[in-house]
């Protein structure tokens, strides 16, 4: 039997629970006098909790394989040692990506040459800290930007705070040049009470063709159960992650590009960064 323990909202472990129940011989249990005991959970299955980082370094340096949504880290830490023990990212956009709507409207037979994507949100429908979620948002869109069109060359960043007060921002937007070529265009706003449902727009133009289409951001239970399945077979060492930590150590750089780029008020090329 293998024994994995949660932490999350209730309506998502409620929502893992259904996932996990199909599998033959796995229990996910919601509560643990020790979610970091590897002689006793076989995995750590970590979702909108706040100190997310800290949880994910410590199960690792127990030995304790690690399932969790984005963030897995402060996006300004750099790249973190590279683990035995499997580290398994819940990112959307590997979903997205093969979406059927998102393969007819980018044009993937490689004529792109411009793209937008959009990502809205609510962030006080969730129950993390706006910065985590600000964060979460924000690499999901990268990871997505990568999977369709690779690496970037250069970037001009823009972020604002039109609708909170702090440090994080609230909307944010980069003009980016691909390595392919491509041009593309990366939005990210926070509405406070406008943003209905989380969903991710996009926009392609290539080859005198143009498209659009808006798909809601929810995970659904056959997701879910495709990343356990890969989660399970990472810990029987049969796969490697769909989403693992070099996957996504370039979203975390691109969002922290994003950044630097808004801060100094400039187009900034890939070799100028820092990271």
């Amino acid at each position: 039997m293998t024994n994995f323990v949660a932490l999350g909202t209730a309506g998502e472990l409620a929502q893992h629970a259904e996932a996990v129940c199909s599998l033959p011989d796995v229990q996910l249990h919601t509560e643990s006098a020790n979610p970091l005991d590897a002689n006793v959970h076989d995995g750590l299955i970590l979702l909108d909790i706040d100190d997310k980082a800290y949880w994910v370094d410590a199960a690792l340096e127990a030995g304790l394989p690690v399932l969790a949504t984005h963030p897995i880290q402060r996006p300004d830490k750099g790249r973190r040692n590279e683990s035995t023990t499997p580290l398994c990212v819940l990112s959307q956009a590997r979903l997205l990506r093969s979406h059927k709507s998102i393969q007819e409207n980018l044009l993937l037979d490689n004529r792109i040459s411009y793209y937008e994507l959009k990502l809205t949100w609510d962030s006080t429908q969730f129950s993390t800290k706006r910065s985590d979620v600000q964060t979460q948002m924000g690499l999901i869109a990268c990871d997505l930007l990568h999977l369709i069109s690779g690496p970037v060359d250069e970037l001009y960043g823009h972020t604002r705070n039109f609708f909170h007060a702090g440090p994080v921002e609230d909307w944010a937007m980069a003009s980016l040049r691909m390595r392919n070529g491509c041009e593309a265009l990366l939005q990210l706003v926070d509405y406070p009470g406008l943003a209905n449902s989380l969903e991710i727009r996009s926009y392609a133009a290539g080859g005198g063709h143009m498209g659009e289409v808006a798909i809601p951001l929810e995970w659904q239970v056959e997701d879910l159960r495709v990343y356990y399945d890969n989660f399970l077979g990472c810990i029987c060492k049969r796969q490697q992650p769909m989403v693992g930590w070099r996957e996504v150590h370039e979203s975390y750089r691109l969002l922290y590009w994003m950044r630097v780029s808004a801060r100094a008020d400039r187009v900034m090329h890939a070799r100028e960064l820092q990271w």
